[in-house]
């Protein structure tokens, strides 16, 4: 029975890897193919800058996932690039905690929300 379970959460988590991967391949094509989203200065953004901001988005959706948070409103409109070259992530209306607040900043985090 046990050996059941952890085979289930194993292909719950291998299809949820599965989920992120395609969605961050659709934000890839989508920032690289698109002709309407410029940047700040109206000039259309170069292949590299554009491999760079996916990483930044991809570091910033680690750090909300290992705060023990799942973002669930990726789209261009939420990037935003600031000043230095760094990436953030708006509109967090849609965001959940997916794990228990187990330390004191943890409990602030939820309190701030």
């Amino acid at each position: 029975m046990v050996l059941l379970v952890l085979m289930l959460m194993l292909v719950l988590v291998l299809v949820l890897v599965l989920v992120l991967v395609l969605v961050l391949v659709l934000v890839l094509v989508l920032v690289l193919t698109s002709t309407a989203h410029t940047t700040c200065t109206g000039h259309k953004m170069e292949e590299v800058q554009a491999r760079y901001f996916f990483v930044g988005v991809l570091l910033a959706l680690d750090r909300l996932h290992s705060l023990g948070y799942v973002y669930r409103d990726l789209k261009p409109e939420n990037v935003l690039l600031a000043e230095g070259g760094r990436v953030q992530v708006s509109d967090f209306d849609l965001a959940i905690s997916h794990r228990t607040p187990t330390s004191l900043s943890d409990y602030l985090l939820l309190i701030l929300k």
